[in-house]
């Protein structure tokens, strides 16, 4: 007797019917036993036991082909990171080329000659411009300098004279682009702008790229870089701004 109740008690057969409340179980949620590693344990080694019969379904290929498939996720996802760094740390190095660029010149033409002609190709755009608030009548300064009156850089940037600012816009060019870029304004598809506070005593300053391609800037685009090189700008014209 005492012997008897020692042995293990094998388990119990399983009755047709809780055969087919497995069945339904695992129709109902096939996913589930997939993603439990236990189960896809024992359904392989099944599989292995049973790979003479027609009606065992391929199920290592099955798993094979959703690790493949989440495989081929990943790898993509990771492409697509390394491939932003990289966007990124190109866009990085332009500004801080044109940054340099800008603080090399010794006089206020030089600094125009590299905002005019030396940035829009390290910058991948097509003009730049520097808006200049003033009032009256004169004379219109020369490219890269245009005009605007006063409270000019906020109404283009699109904000009030007297309300909160955005330093940096990045968007679609609308149809009063002509007034900062001139006739060539009609070939601009995208611009960024960025305020430039030159000094306490001056009223703001823009500086604006735009670019013929329509998807060069957008509002969906970080613009803390931009607004880095408008400080270098600013503080490039400010000997001469202040003079």
């Amino acid at each position: 007797m005492g012997g008897e109740e020692g042995k293990a008690v094998a388990p119990a057969a399983a009755t047709e019917a809780d055969v087919e409340a497995l069945r339904e179980a695992v129709l109902a949620a096939p996913e589930a036993v997939l993603a439990d590693e236990a189960m896809v344990h024992a359904l392989l080694r099944a599989h292995e036991v049973s790979a003479g019969s027609r009606q065992v379904v391929d199920l290592r290929g099955a798993l094979v082909d959703r690790l493949e498939n989440r495989l081929g996720r990943l790898e993509e996802t990771h492409r697509s990171v390394v491939a932003a760094a990289y966007d990124n740390l190109a866009v990085t190095e332009s500004i801080h080329r044109a940054a340099l660029a800008v603080l090399e010149p010794d006089d206020l033409e030089g600094v125009l000659h590299v905002l005019s002609r030396v940035l829009p190709p390290i910058l991948g755009v097509d003009l730049v411009r520097v808006g200049v608030e003033r009032e009256g009548a004169g004379d219109p300064p020369q490219p890269p300098l245009t005009a605007l009156g006063v409270g000019g850089v906020a109404r283009y940037m699109g904000a009030d004279e007297d309300g909160p600012f955005r330093p940096v816009v990045l968007r679609a060019t609308g149809p009063d682009c002509a007034r900062l870029y001139g006739p060539e304004g009609v070939h601009m598809g995208s611009e960024a702008l960025v305020r430039l506070e030159v000094s306490g005593d001056s009223a703001p300053g823009l500086l604006a790229f735009g670019a013929r391609d329509a998807q060069r800037f957008g509002p969906d685009q970080a613009g803390d870089l931009l607004e880095f090189l408008g400080a270098v700008v600013a503080r490039a014209l400010r000997p001469w701004i202040q003079s």
